[in-house]
């Protein structure tokens, strides 16, 4: 379970990742590494191992595919790979975020939208409308943002190109958390 602060925003709060390099349970120790500055808040691991060294190359690995993953799916980054996609009505992408807008995708089909990783123009314009105050269901730019969101959205697996209209604006943190990379930060700190 990864705890996190109560009422604040999706990624506030400390992230904890288990990191099992163990061989049998008498053998081994656990160990504690902090990092500030990860995903916007600070990240505690907890690792175990049978020595010090291999808890801290897990822990290593782990740090670095997160940051490999937010510099790939980072919606809050300019100059991540989810942003030159949010920039383009077409583009070639690495398969991490291919496979994390696919998902996203087919989130989409099977919750009839209830899931829906495309919706980050809607989500701006509401919190835009929110802060002036307006009622955000009479904003006619959200509407028409809604409206712009379903457009259709082309995946080419075998380039890996993914082609959207102006209106879709990727934002897969707002499908689950999964996508964003905990998993394999996970896998990559226990291969290492």
């Amino acid at each position: 379970m990864i705890p996190l602060r109560p009422n604040g925003p999706v990624w506030a709060g400390t992230l904890a990742a288990l990191v099992v390099a163990a061989p049998a349970a008498a053998e081994v120790r656990s160990w504690q590494f902090y990092a500030e500055h990860m995903l916007g808040t600070s990240l505690d691991i907890i690792a175990v191992a049978r020595d010090e060294v291999t808890a801290a190359v897990a822990a290593r690995a782990a740090r670095a595919e997160i940051m490999r993953l937010d510099a790939v799916l980072s919606g809050w980054r300019n100059d991540s790979e989810l942003a030159a996609l949010n920039g383009a009505p077409a583009k070639q992408v690495s398969s991490a975020l291919f496979d994390v807008i696919t998902a996203g995708e087919r989130w989409r089909q099977a919750t009839g939208g209830a899931f829906d990783g495309r919706l980050g123009e809607v989500l701006r314009l509401w919190r835009q409308a929110s802060a002036s105050g307006v009622p955000a269901i009479e904003d006619n730019r959200l509407r028409t943002a809604m409206i712009r969101a379903a457009g259709h959205v082309e995946l080419d697996a075998v380039r890996r190109i993914v082609s959207r209209p102006a209106g879709v604006r990727f934002e897969p943190r707002r499908v689950s958390r999964r996508p964003f990379g905990l998993g394999q930060a996970a896998k990559a700190s226990t291969s290492a």
